[in-house]
């Protein structure tokens, strides 16, 4: 269990009406990992 990611996240989608703004996303973070979303303010993060 030590060498397993603690988030694994794959093919994500989303959408608004019909704006696409994911499109398979995938992710997978290690111990120690640091991550961050970033975007315009307003941007639904």
């Amino acid at each position: 269990m030590a060498d397993q990611a603690p988030l694994i996240c794959r093919d994500i989608h989303k959408t608004f009406d019909q704006l696409e703004v994911l499109k398979g996303i995938s992710l997978e973070t290690r111990k120690g990992d640091v991550v961050s979303l970033i975007g315009s303010s307003g941007s639904g993060k």
